[in-house]
């Protein structure tokens, strides 16, 4: 009856009676469980809670971190969870951040230029005769040469093949750099 309602082969169940029977399982009274150390299962459940908390900590600042890709967001993301009081460490190691480039960011964040400092570029250069030349006409004429055999120069090289070429018809203000 036993081995019908548990879905188990007869054969198996007087196996297990007679094996009981001839003491294969010990003097152990199974009712009775080990006596576990209070102690123990106390500082067990406290390491298990910390570490639920940290996944949930994880989870949490991973969802505020789903769209958010630049240095600076990223930065605002585990200021605004460290001042709810985590630890700045396990929230930087969640966020992908090393710790000093969040205190370089935090004491010495260099303020975005609003306005351009120095002179602006004139747009033009002066060929040897005086004249001035269009940046644009200059841009062309190094893109045709990119575009051509000197695409695998580098934009110096380019730009001195270039010059070298048009010397006659075209001289930039820079020639001290050839």
């Amino acid at each position: 009856m036993v081995a019908r309602r548990y879905e188990l082969n007869p054969n198996m169940v007087s196996r297990w009676v007679r094996e009981y029977k001839d003491g294969k399982f010990g003097d152990r009274d199974v009712t009775v469980l080990p006596d576990l150390d209070a102690k123990e299962l106390s500082k067990e459940n406290d390491q298990l809670k910390k570490l639920l908390g940290e996944k949930d900590l994880e989870i949490a600042i991973l969802r505020d971190l789903i769209k958010k890709t630049s240095l600076a967001e990223k930065l605002e993301v585990a200021e605004k969870w460290i001042q709810k009081g985590y630890p700045i460490t396990k929230v930087l190691k969640i966020v992908g951040i090393s710790r000093s480039t969040y205190y370089y960011q935090k004491n010495y964040r260099v303020k975005e230029k609003k306005v351009s400092e120095g002179r602006p570029a004139p747009g033009y250069s002066y060929k040897e005769d005086g004249q001035k030349a269009s940046d644009e006409q200059i841009k062309k004429f190094i893109l045709e040469e990119i575009a051509g055999d000197a695409y695998n120069y580098g934009l110096f090289f380019a730009s001195k093949k270039w010059f070298l070429r048009n010397f006659d018809e075209l001289t930039p203000s820079v020639v001290s750099i050839f």
